[in-house]
């Protein structure tokens, strides 16, 4: 039987209307990693799961079909959606475009305050990989914090739309994406540091600069997952 997280579903508890809530709890399901139960979804299993009718599951899964979240893989059931070589490799060259633009508009738009917290938020990054490489453990707490580090640059350029297409975009790279061949050593003698140079970009307001190290920092993160789904 589908079964949801009790975190997701509190989250969600009072969206409404009600396919927002469906797509929403759906959604967040999809990203954290949870595609195992997503595999095949069909209306009647999703609104019985969520004791809600047949109609707003209806629209949330044709809304996460338009999106190319979900795609059909039987008469009555959709999954998640999986995406030829081309299409990642296409995914991964518009993320590099936006994202280092984003990066450049920061270093002009971007508050002091913001880049006094991207410099906490990489701490607690190295932080967190020095403790995995310390005790050999997994680097999956870390993901919502690279997730984080990378979307608030996006917001800080000041542009919406731009924004808004990073968190599409990231999102898909996500669910296409994990963290099982990463090393913890690579992060801290790669990631990290090129995280360094990029905030001392931002912070001496060179946008260039900003630019050149996202780009770095998103073609080293392309050759860490060069074995993953992502490639």
């Amino acid at each position: 039987m589908l079964t949801f997280s009790d975190d997701i579903l509190k989250m969600y508890a009072n969206t409404k209307p009600a396919y927002k809530k469906v797509y929403n709890i759906l959604k967040a399901e999809i990203l954290s990693g949870q595609t195992a139960s997503m595999d095949r979804l069909t209306e009647v299993g999703v609104a019985q799961a969520l004791g809600i009718s047949r109609t707003p599951v209806r629209a949330a899964l044709s809304q996460l079909k338009s999106e190319g979240i979900l795609d059909s893989v039987s008469k009555n059931g959709v999954g998640v959606k999986q995406l030829s070589r081309s299409d990642k490799a296409g995914l991964l060259y518009m993320d590099e475009v936006l994202e280092s633009t984003a990066a450049y508009l920061a270093a002009t738009n971007g508050s002091q305050e913001d880049i006094d917290t991207l410099f906490e938020i990489n701490d607690t990054i190295r932080h967190f990989h020095y403790e995995s490489v310390k005790n050999n453990t997994e680097l999956k707490g870390v993901r919502d914090l690279h997730l984080q580090f990378h979307l608030m640059i996006a917001k800080m350029s000041g542009n919406r739309f731009l924004y808004k297409e990073v968190v599409e975009l990231r999102s898909l790279m996500r669910m296409h994406s994990n963290d099982e061949h990463a090393r913890p050593s690579v992060y801290l003698d790669t990631i990290t540091p090129c995280h360094d140079k990029l905030l001392e970009a931002l912070n001496a307001r060179d946008p260039e600069g900003a630019k050149l190290w996202m780009k770095v920092d998103l073609n080293l993160l392309k050759s860490i997952y060069s074995d993953s789904k992502m490639q």
